[in-house]
Parts: structure tokens; sequence; C-alpha cells
């Protein structure tokens, strides 16, 4: 600063600390810390020395909110003047969005920054695609006022060969020219302003009033008056008729009308628009939704356990593999009714071995094909409804290497969506006749005329055809003779339609009338408040828009009502009006304020469309009323009425007269009224989950009068049989009777139980005293019953709850069972009753193998009593089962009962046929040893803790691994074999078993509330917890009371969720004299025999690391790793001994006739002995070693480990992949380096030979279909 005194005016403090090429070192896990703390110390000092000098910070890779964010909380704004981004990743289209969530960030930290964009650019296979990038980014940047804008680069530069403004010899690119644009003609008139123009495809930014950038997505435009175009490098442009994603620069005067898209959607344009949504899918098919995560603003993540699925606007990243395949599901809900064609574009990033495209429409497959390179689809024509799911997923062939996929896909209008009708019957050429003023005499000819007489009193004679007029003037008349086509009218005034025309549109937004004929008329109202009247024949009347007045007059007319203002009336009666009908489409009619219609005189029938909860109600006539998807309440009043739910969860009651009900799909209600005799219903469908809604007051009943707990009282409902004579037991007071043989409902007002009762309704199915509901518990129904449906509580629909647990494997499950219950009414659910009572809500209640906590949010966790001895008695693939029952409640009287059934398994054992032992069913890895013969499942073990945990060394990041490595190589070297699990996966190559849960820079009081979720997730049988380091460092001697209590809180988590699990407590390596690490030790020492006085599975372990261990004062070296693995080594094999290969294992015999193994789809180790075997991986990362003779290996899927020893014989390797697979020379004298191969690997037709004979007697490897030439020293590891 100094030496460049006065010539400095502002400074950026480091470059994109969040990305990945600028930052090495512990600062790689805490960069918000290191980062603030930096800033803070050059912000002090430059303001000491340069007050005037403009200090930025930040200097973020993207518009990274989680990581600016973290900046934020340690106060960093205050050592800023100003903030630096650059939005590589993000879009024009979305940065000003991005922007606007900074600076809202920025406000929530105590104030906005000037944003400083110090970078901007795009790496572009074609120069030519640069300016309008530029134009773009640089428009929206400036409509959000960021305070400056830098392109990078310059020139263009070896590692980014196609940024530049420049070419490396200085020749300008197109790039070039767009920065003139820019900078000269359109940034000299300041920051421009979006114009919002009602569709969010079209982007017009107003510079000055003569001054626009524009551009779309094949959208039809018109431009008059007197503009001039240039394109995005300021060449002129003749005329624009459509706008694309190319910017255009319009100066001068002009108007602007924009037509209608040829596009319905964009997955690109509408990113994260309501229609979108993404999803994670297994193949299982069940659908997780991903989170929007604000990393890189705008990306969609799979869970940590799905990753690296991801969708972004334009790529498309899936996760899995092909045996276990995740796909990233874009799934467009259809907003309306559409023809359409989809064009997409899919092209891979990499050279994969390509992914697999799904396209489906509701579930139904449309497209399904394996894409490599590049994909183009053309004019896939589909029909889609409103409401309808069309899902484009994308997922991994056999390999997610190189998946990632820039996708774009159009939904466009299809050509023929609006085209008429094909005839036979050859059509003479139209008359289009147009007149602009005085009183005219139009004539058409034989074919489909339009007719516009324009000003003046004009006569309009089509003729034959389906002929159109447009009037615009009451004294305009039209003249059709019988027989002459289906003739339309497009009016600007009130007008009633002349003989032989049919349809009439009203235009415009004046209020007009219009009026029918005796025709079979098609009339629709326009956004005014219309009357329309059909007079004689079948009419349809549209009221569209506004409140509109609708008259049929004779005959069978249809009224299509979309406004809550809208009205019906039918003045002719029953003996000539017709059998009338209502169409509401409920959406509009709803989104209006309506919430009910009631059919007026005269008008049998109501049909009400879509998903809004709009209630119908007929009149005195036998009404057909017929509701949409959503819930909707139905009343028939008199008469005998046809009630018809559909979708939605329905509330019917038919009223007076013999009426039949269907609830259709959802949960359903029907409601009686205790009427005459003569009103008895017929219910056509009723489902295990509709109710019976009844009054308590109808009926007489109240709480302890027919009424407990707010529902119907067992004894207040009885089964009985009979045809002629009711066998019913009689009480002293009314009660409900279902006859069994007839399917009939009764009410026995004086409780009899004879014949004397009154028959409510027949029924399809049983009725049962839970199929009952109370609607209301008040002394009187309204006072507007029966004549106005109520609005009833719905009851809630409870489903059925599973789960699983497996002896000697996961002892406990837990879940929610509210989670798949629904409530129409959207009330709050809870968890009544337990096996039915209240008082086993959030109490231990045993079942026959376990027992089950449920509480009243409907949380449980059901735990398998693995010692006892009817668990112990299972024996292979046997199931049995616990079932718990519960009742579940509304809070409003309404309830529902449910039940969760727990299946108690032992595993299967493996099958065994044709000499071949398959444990392919397995849920957990497997040893299997042919040699010893006997097999175990894997120890599954859990590295806990910090970056001692973690490994952390001066190296690589995703090659630590620490203790873990030398741990399991003690393991492989004795042919046993342990199974890591855990979040996260670092290690060198050739290490195949990375899992761990070590977390740099952790802490306990950070790891106790994480542990129910980890344990859950992956269950381990045994955790090596080393925690507490990050605690003495931070805090020092302050740390030491609390401690103890936070590792307490681990390892009560971790026996919460498995009481069997063997919790190995490491503890800590020293840490220099100053650090009070041997009194943090004797607090654990203290706490853990605690933990083990309380009956927990606890081992302490104590490392003998010393400070010569140590690298950095606080990780161990790699002989000190070494030595801590040696520790843990001995600490599992003296607690759990080694049975089948893997501690505390469950060996169990191979016969002699096996000689083939097939392992699961997890970590397995096969091992041959010296007849020729066959040894198959399966899924997982697996290790196989061949033992003698000519044995045959085939890895599967994974990352998979081939081990060679003296006296392995001639083994051939059937599926080796380079980059992800590994040979192990285990032992062999003079084998020790990829040098010590030279001359031993050879071509052998297709397939390779590595002859290692020199070194081992007999040994030879074959790969089948791998070129010599390709292999290198990260093929082998050496032991």
């Amino acid at each position: 600063m100094d030496k460049y005194d006065g010539k400095i005016e502002q400074i950026e403090i480091w470059n994109e600390y969040n990305g990945g090429g600028f930052v090495t070192g512990p600062a790689l896990n805490d960069r918000a810390t290191y980062y603030t703390a930096m800033l803070k110390t050059a912000y002090t000092a430059i303001k000491a020395a340069h007050p005037e000098v403009t200090v930025i910070g930040g200097a973020s890779h993207s518009i990274a909110l989680g990581y600016l964010e973290g900046l934020f909380k340690l106060d960093a704004l205050k050592y800023m003047d100003g903030l630096a981004i650059h939005p590589y990743p993000s879009t024009p289209e979305y940065v000003g969005k991005e922007i606007g969530q900074l600076n809202a960030l920025m406000a929530s930290y105590g104030g906005v920054k000037p944003l400083h964009v110090t970078e901007m650019g795009q790496e572009l296979d074609d120069p030519a695609d640069a300016p309008g990038y530029m134009i773009k980014m640089g428009t929206n940047l400036a409509a959000a006022h960021v305070k400056e804008s830098q392109w990078y680069a310059l020139i263009d530069e070896p590692w980014f060969k196609n940024m530049g403004l420049l070419k490396a010899d200085g020749a300008p690119k197109p790039a070039a020219d767009s920065f003139n644009v820019l900078q000269k003609q359109l940034l000299v008139h300041g920051d421009p302003v979006r114009e919002d123009v009602g569709d969010n495809k079209v982007n017009v930014f107003e510079y000055a009033q003569d001054v626009h950038v524009v551009w779309g997505y094949k959208t039809p435009v018109t431009f008059t008056g007197t503009p001039t175009f240039l394109d995005a490098r300021g060449q002129a442009l003749a005329t624009v008729k459509m706008l694309d994603t190319e910017p255009i620069v319009v100066k001068g005067d002009f108007d602007m009308k924009i037509g209608k898209s040829s596009v319905l959607s964009n997955s690109f344009l509408d990113f994260q628009q309501p229609e979108w949504s993404y999803w994670g899918q297994g193949k299982d098919g069940a659908l997780v939704p991903l989170s929007e995560v604000t990393w890189f603003w705008g990306s969609y993540l799979g869970n940590r356990y799905l990753q690296p699925l991801k969708v972004e606007p334009q790529r498309i990243t899936p996760a899995g593999d092909g045996a276990n395949p995740i796909f990233a599901v874009q799934r467009y809900t259809a907003v309306k009714d559409a023809a359409i064609e989809i064009d997409g574009t899919w092209k891979l990033n990499g050279a994969g071995d390509g992914v697999e495209l799904r396209i489906s429409l509701n579930g139904e497959t449309l497209l399904d094909r394996i894409v490599s390179g590049e994909f183009q689809l053309n004019n896939l024509a589909v029909k889609i409804k409103g409401g309808d799911q069309l899902d484009f997923a994308l997922g991994p062939n056999q390999n997610t290497k190189d998946d990632s996929t820039i996708v774009n896909i159009d939904l466009n209008y299809s050509g023929d969506f609006m085209s008429t009708p094909v005839t036979s019957t050859p059509v003479p050429p139209a008359v289009s006749t147009t007149s602009t003023s005085g009183n005219d005499v139009l004539t058409g000819s034989t074919g489909n005329d339009i007719l516009n007489g324009g000003a003046g009193l004009d006569r309009m004679t089509g003729g034959k055809g389906d002929d159109t007029y447009y009037v615009d003037t009451a004294g305009d008349t039209v003249v059709e003779l019988p027989d002459e086509g289906y003739d339309t009218v497009r009016s600007t005034v009130t007008l009633t339609l002349a003989a032989n025309t049919e349809k009439l549109y009203l235009l415009g937004a004046v209020a007009i009338n219009g009026t029918g004929n005796d025709s079979d008329n098609a009339i629709y109202g326009n956004s005014g408040a219309n009357v329309l009247r059909g007079l004689g024949g079948n009419d349809k009347l549209y009221g569209q828009q506004g409140a509109d007045t609708m008259f049929g007059g004779t005959g069978n007319d249809t009224y299509y009502v979309d406004d809550a203002g809208d009205s019906v009336v039918e003045e002719e009666n029953a003996l000539n009006g017709g059998i009338d009908a209502i169409n509401v489409d409920g959406a509009s009619f709803a989104a209006t304020g309506g919430n009910s219609i009631t059919l007026g005189a005269f008008v049998e029938n109501l049909t009400i469309t879509g998903t809004a909860a709009v209630d119908g109600k007929g009149n005195d006539l036998a009404n057909r009323i017929t509701g949409g998807d959503g819930a909707n309440n139905l009343f028939g009043g008199s008469g005998a009425d046809t009630l018809v739910g559909n979708g939605g969860a329905d509330m019917l009651e038919g009223g007076a007269g013999q009426d039949s009900l269907s609830g259709g799909a959802g949960a359903d209600v029907f409601v009686f009224r205790p009427v005459d005799a003569s009103s008895r219903d017929k219910v056509t469908d009723f489902m295990v989950e509709d109710r019976i809604g009844i009054w308590a007051a109808d009926y007489g009943l109240t709480e302890g009068h027919g009424l407990t707990g707010g529902a119907l009282d067992a004894s207040y409902f009885k089964a009985v049989t009979g045809t002629t004579t009711i066998q019913g037991s009689a009480a002293d007071h009314g009660q409900f009777l279902f006859n069994t043989t007839t399917k009939t409902l009764m009410w026995d007002a004086d409780g009899a139980g004879k014949a004397a009762g009154m028959a409510m309704a027949a029924f399809n199915a049983p009725v049962t005293l839970s199929s009952f509901i109370i609607l209301k518990s008040s002394s009187q129904p309204p006072s507007t019953s029966p004549n106005t449906p109520p609005k009833l509580n719905n009851a809630p629909v409870a489903n059925a709850d599973t789960a699983t647990v497996s002896k000697d494997g996961i002892l406990a499950a837990t879940g929610a069972v509210l989670a798949n219950d629904t409530d129409a009414d959207g009330d709050t659910l809870t968890v009544s009753e337990v096996r039915g009572s209240a008082s086993n809500l959030g109490h231990a209640i045993n079942g026959t193998y376990g027992s089950l906590t449920l509480g009243a949010d409907g949380s449980y966790s059901y735990t398998l009593a693995n010692g006892a001895t009817n668990v112990r008695a299972l024996v292979a693939g046997q199931a049995v089962t616990d079932t718990f029952t519960y009742s579940i409640s509304d809070g409003k009287g309404g309830t529902a009962g449910s039940s969760l059934t727990v299946s108690i398994v032992e595993a299967a054992e493996p099958t065994a046929g044709g000499g071949t032992l398959s444990f392919a069913t397995s849920t957990k890895g497997i040893v299997a040893n042919l040699e010893d013969r006997e097999w175990s499942q894997v120890l599954k073990v859990m590295p806990l803790g910090d970056s001692i945990t973690l490994g952390w060394v001066n190296g690589p990041s995703l090659q630590l691994e620490g203790y873990r490595a030398p741990l399991w190589d003690k393991f492989a070297a004795q042919d046993m074999m342990i199974d890591y699990v855990g979040q996260w996966n670092t290690g060198t190559p050739g290490f195949i078993d990375r899992d761990h849960m070590g977390a740099a820079g952790k802490r306990a009081d950070w790891w106790a509330p994480q542990i129910p979720t980890v344990m859950k997730t992956y269950d381990p049988d045994a955790v090596l917890l080393m925690i507490g380091t990050n605690d003495v460092l931070q805090e020092g001697t302050a740390t030491i009371p609390t401690l103890p209590g936070d590792i307490r809180k681990i390892i009560d988590g971790v026996a919460a969720q498995r009481s069997d699990a063997t919790i190995f407590l490491s503890t800590l390596p020293p840490s220099g004299p100053t650090r009070p690490i041997p009194e943090a030790n004797e607090a654990i020492r203290a706490m853990a025999a605690d933990a083990i006085k309380d009956g927990l599975h606890v081992k302490l372990v104590e490392p003998t690391l010393t400070i010569k261990d140590l690298a950095d004062g606080v990780h161990p070296t790699s002989s000190g790793y070494a030595k801590l693995a040696a520790t843990w080594f001995d600490a599992i094999m003296a607690t759990l001994p080694n049975e089948g290969g893997t501690p505390g294992g469950t060996a169990k015999a191979i016969v002699s006739t096996i000689g083939n193994l097939t392992g699961s789809g997890s970590n397995d180790l096969l091992v041959g002995d010296k007849a020729a075997n066959t040894l198959i991986g399966g899924g997982g990362n697996d290790r196989l070693v061949g033992g003698g003779a000519a044995d045959i290996l085939t890895g599967g899927a994974g990352e998979d480990q081939f081990v060679f020893r003296t006296g392995a014989g001639i083994d051939k390797i059937m599926d080796y992949t380079k980059g992800t697979d590994h040979i192990l020379f285990d032992r062999i004298a003079g084998l020790d380096a990829f040098s010590d191969l030279a001359g031993h690997i050879i071509q052998q037709g297709a397939d390779t030979l590595i002859d290692i004979s020199d070194f081992a007697a007999g040994v030879k490897i074959v790969l089948a279909g791998i070129t010599a030439s390709s292999l290198d020293q990260t093929d082998f590891v050496y032991k």
C-alpha cells in the first residue's frame, strides 16, 4: 500500500476463499473462521494507514449464500466496505433474484454493502455465444445495482482458452464487440429497469426512453413506430418478428405487441416455477423431494445420503449405480389441458458409460433409453390435462462416472392443437371480406367465410359453409338460410342471433348481452357482466369472466359457471323446460369468492370440476350432483337424488327422498338424518376409509348417554341378522342396527330390537361401530337444516403402518404413525389411544417379541427383545409379527383406528445350488472363507470423532484416512473383515472401505444431538469414539467439567438406538504441556467407569501415543496413526473375538460340496481354497482372495480389491475396472513397486496377462478385455 501510495482506490482481500483452488491446510475445514480473521487483520491495517481506500471482502466463487452467511455470523461485514462476488454458476435470467436474496441476507446481519462483481464470464465452446451472454448478464447485474462488473478475462489464457475479449495475439473476439455495446451504448444511460410484460420468458429492460434490451423464447413480437434493431455485437438487424434467447437492442420510438409463445414451458427458463418440482427416485420407485440449497443458489440436492444427486437449471447429476440407481427427476405438473410436443436435448458432460433417460406421464412410460454422448428428442406428441405429472428421470447406466448431463426441455404447443377437423367433402375457397366504413353489403361464397362490415349499417350474407360474422353496430344484419353450416357471430354490441346462426361470442369488456334463437346455441360472454338467454333449443351458455346472468329457456340447457356472481334462471317448468345442468369451474368459482352453489328451480343437474372445495346443493327435483377432485359437501334436498363425490374427502347427504350416494375416491362421510322410512337411501361404494356421519342431537345422544369420549358408545350399535324377522337384542335406549343379511342400516328409536327400526340406508359393504363419527355435539342441529348442508367435520383417515427388525441385526425400529395419515379438513392429528387405552401413550407396551413406545405425536420406537427365548428360537428365513392397534383423533370428534405391524425376521440362510453359495439377499456384508469352511455377517464399525478420526495430515483432503486404513489392513492380513459405515468417504486409492464419521473441528457437544439420526441411518454394531481434543484446544480447563457429560450424551444416544452396540471409547492423545489433556482424560475415565457401571457396553481404550507420535502437536504422524490402529485392533479383538472371519461374528459352516461364492450388495470378503473357485463380489466394495488353482474372479459393482499371494495359481479377473478396482500383491517378496512389473505385463489377444511367477511360483493374472498399455502404478497396491 505504501509503495503505491495514492494510486490504489480499492483492494480486494483474497480470491475465492470458498473455491477449490486457493486454500489448503486446516482452513479447508473452517473457511469462514480463517477468512474472517484474515479479513479483520487486513482491514484494520489498511484503514489505519489509508482510510480512503475501499476494502472489498468476500470474493466468493458464486453467490454462495451458505458460505457468506458463515462470514456474516462472524461479523465479517464490519470489516469490509463492499462485498465481491464471482457469479460464474449463475445464469443471467436468475442472477437478479440471487442478488436480492444476498442483499436480504446482509440486511438481516446489520446492513447491505455495495456489491462488486470482480469477475464474470463464461467458458464457451463457440466464441460467437459470448456476446449474448455478456449483454444479458451485464444488463441484469446493472438492473440489480451492483457497483461494478468486471469481465474475466481480457486475453484468452491457457487454462481458460475461450473466455477472453481478445485472442492470445491481441486480436478482438466477438465478446469484445458486445463489451463495446454494453459500455458505450447501454450503461452510459445508467442502470436499466426491467419492465413486467406478464410473461416470465420475455425480458424487457429500459436503459432510456428510446433504448431497450429485449429477449425471450420462441415468442412472436410485433414492433410498430420507428424502431431500429442491433444484435448483441452492435450489428444492424432489418426487422425482428420472433424473440429468442439472443438479446436485441431496440432504439427509437416504438410500441411492442407480444404474442403467445409456442412454448408452454421450458425446463431452464421456468426453473423453480411452481409447475416444476425436483425429486430423487430409487429403484423401489419411491420419490424423495430434493432440497434447495444456497451454496450455489438454485441447485436442488439429494440429502447427504443421496449425493451427488443434483438438479441445476441446465445440468443434472444422478447418483448410485446400475445395481442401485438413484434417478434425478424433473417433474412438470400440468396447469391446464393441452396437446403438446416434447423437444429436448440431453448431452453428457464426459465420456462415461451413458445415462438412462425415462420420460413418463402419470407413471406410464413414454420413453426409456440409454443416452451416450448427446440425444436429441423431437416432437414427442402428448396430450396432458390439468394436474397431470410429466416426469423426466435421469439415472446411471452402470456407474455414475461422467454422468453429469446438460439438459434442456421444451414443452411446445402442438401444431394441430387448435386446428379444425378435416372433412371428406371438398370445400370451396372461402371469402374473407372486411370493410372499414359505410353501409356495406357483404356476400360470402359456399366456403367457410369471414365477413366484417366495419363501421356502418352492414348486411352480411354468408351462404353455405361455416361462416363467421363480425358485428359492431346494433343495425348490422346477418342473413343465414337453413342447412347452411354451423355459423358464428362475434359481436361488440348487444345482439340476438339471427335465425340459422348457432354460436355467439360477445367481445370486449363492456357489459353487453347476448340472446340465442330456436337452434342449439353456444353463447359466450365477455369479461363484463352479461345477460345471456338461450331461448329455444338445447343451449350452452358460458358466462366467462364477470358476474353473468343466464336464462336457458326451453330445451335441455347447460350453464357454465365460473364466477361467484353468476346467476342461473330456468323460467320454464319441468314440463317444457327440459333437463338442465350447471357445470361449475371450481377453481375460477373459488377464486372469485365462491364456496357453494345451489340449484335453482327447474334445474336438475350440477357438476363441479377441479380440486377446489366447492359445495353443491340440490332442490326439490330428482337431482344428480357430481363433485370434483376436491373436498365437496353435497346435499340433495328433496327428491330422489344421485350424489357422486368423485375425488377428495367428500360429505354427502341425500336429504328427503330415496337417494343414491357414491363417495368415489377419498375418505368420504355419508350423513343420515332421522327422516321417514320412505327416504331409505342406497350407498353404492362404502369403503373401509369412509364413515357414517350423524348429528348427536338428532338421535338424543349426549356424553354418557350414547357418547363416550365424543364417539358413539358400543352399546348403541348392534349387528343383527334376518330377512323377515330381525334378531336383535333389546335395549333401554335407541340403537343403530345393521342387518348383515340385507346390509341395511336402521335406527331403532325405542330399543325394541325388532323390525320396527326405521331403515336409513342400504350399503354395499359391512358397517361396524368404527364406521360412525359424530358430526356435532351441540343439543340442536343448525337452524338451517335440513335445507342447507352444514360445514361438517371430516373424519381423519388412518393408514396401517409397518416396520421391520431382525434377530441379531436391526434391533430397533422408529418412525411416525401419523406420517401416512390424512385429514381432509387440515386438522392436527394426534394419537389418542394405544391398544384401546389413552394411558398407554408414551409408555412401553409389551408385545410378543419386543416392546413399543408410541407417543401422542405419532412417534414410536419398537425394541426387539433380542435375548428373549422366543426370539432366539427363530430359525433362518422365519418371519413373525408384533401388532399394536392405535386410534387417532382430529380434536373435533373425528377418530379413526389403525395398527402398526412390526415384522421380526431371522436373516435368510444363503442359497446353495450347483456348488455355489449365494449371499445375494443378505442385508449385511459377508465374510465367506472356503479354506476355513465358514461364513459370517461382517461387523459394522463406525469411526466417530474429529479430524483425528478423519485422519488429518498435510495432504489432499480426499485422501485423509488416519488410523482407519491401517486398522482395516490389520484385519485383512488375517483374512478378517470389518465394514466401516458413516456419512463421509475419504482415503487413498486402493483403500476400499473409506466410510467414517470424522468431522474436522467438531466438539463433543456438537456431536451429541446428531447421534439419533446417525445411528438410525448407519446402524453400526460397534463405534470407535475419540472426541474431545477440540473441546480442550478451544476452551482449555474450562471444558473439563462439561466434556464428560457431552461424551456421555453421545454414548447414551448410541445405546438408545442400539443397546447391543459396543462403544470403544478412547482417551485423548497428548498435545503439549500447556494443554489440560491429562485432566480431560481423567474425567473421561471416570465417566467411562460410570457408564460401565450403568450397564452400557463401553470399553475404555488407552492409546500409547506420545508427543513424538504427533505431526503438529495435535494430529498423529503416519506411524502414530499406525500405533493408534494397533490399539484399536487389540481392544476390538479382546472384546469381540474372531468368529467366522469378523470380530464378534457368528460362524456358520460351509459344506464341502460348495466351491463357488457370490457376495451380497454390501462390502464382502470372499476367500477361495486350493481348488478352482468362482468368486463373485456383487454390490459393494469387495475383497476377493482366490486361493490356489485357476480361479474366476468377478468384483461386480463398487471398488473391488483382488488379492494375490504366493501359491495363488492362474486366476482370471472378468470385470476389472480401471480407476475403480485394484490388484493387491500381499507379502510377495521382491514385488514392491510398479517398476518391478516391467516386462511382466503382456498383451494376449483382447486380454492382459500379468505373469509374476518370477516372484511367486506359478502365479499369473489374466485381465479380461483390458489393454496392457492402459495399466500403470495406480492399478496396484503392495502390502
